[in-house]
């Protein structure tokens, strides 16, 4: 079923289409260059880059939760914290590792 299109939409399509046979200059979906395998490539580093830049972000945001309280840590002392614990005072431990840490 054929609905009738409104004279002013009828105008516009017109005037996007071009004249009766002649071709657009430009296709209207460009073919994507390169092989199969190079597009793939491609693909899978633009993946691997957003997951690292989500996993920085993770771990920044990480960092900065165990960070803010009324102790006020720095970057450092968390950092080399959750990397070493030994190498805290009792009080830096307790605060990092029983009252902000995220992670059980």
């Amino acid at each position: 079923m054929n609905h009738p299109i409104h004279p002013v939409h009828q105008q516009n399509v017109a005037e996007h289409r071009p004249p009766a046979g002649k071709q657009p200059d430009t296709p209207a979906i460009p073919p994507k260059t390169g092989t199969l395998s190079a597009q793939y490539r491609h693909f899978i580093l633009r993946r691997v880059i957003w997951l690292s830049v989500l996993l920085a972000a993770l771990l920044v945001s990480v960092v900065v939760n165990i960070m803010t309280g009324p102790a006020l840590l720095s970057a450092g002392d968390v950092i080399g914290g959750l990397i070493d614990p030994a190498s805290l005072d009792p009080a830096t431990h307790v605060i990092i590792y029983n009252v902000r840490r995220p992670l059980p």
